[in-house]
């Protein structure tokens, strides 16, 4: 006889799930605590607002920031004092900003970025909503 899961269940799977495969490396444990502690604060949309806020100016910077930060050629002092100062100038507040201080403390600051991605796939993945991209020959839409 098949069990039939109801909407509760199948978010307790998916949850156990993400957080099985993504807790197997450094850079998932972070982010799935980071996920864990907004959840039980109940700030997750909040903390993935300012997380994402933080990935995308990271993206418009491109690599900059991202080969500063994993430079063998600065110390940890240094990458800590450049790291701040970008963040500062962003303002995350509540969780981001303790995350930050966490990494830079246990000396993962090389793993930053990589938090950040993993963070916002664990969110996505909890929305159970897909990215997709769209490929085609013809121009789709026209602005006007």
């Amino acid at each position: 006889m098949s069990k039939c899961l109801n909407k509760p269940e199948i978010n307790k799977r998916l949850f156990e799930t993400a957080m099985s495969v993504s807790s197997q490396t450094i850079v998932g444990k972070y982010a799935s605590a980071l996920y864990r502690a907004a959840i039980r604060g109940n700030v997750l949309r909040e903390t993935e607002v300012e997380i994402a806020k933080l990935k995308a100016q990271v993206d418009l910077e491109g690599t900059k920031i991202t080969g500063l930060i994993k430079s063998p050629l600065l110390n940890n002092n240094q990458k800590k004092k450049l790291l701040s100062a970008y963040v500062s100038k962003l303002d995350l507040k509540g969780l981001p900003a303790k995350l930050i201080d966490l990494i830079e403390a246990n000396g993962r600051l090389a793993e930053t970025f990589g938090i950040i991605q993993e963070f916002l796939k664990i969110c996505e993945s909890q929305k159970q909503s897909s990215k997709v991209i769209v490929t085609s020959s013809k121009v789709l839409f026209r602005d006007i």
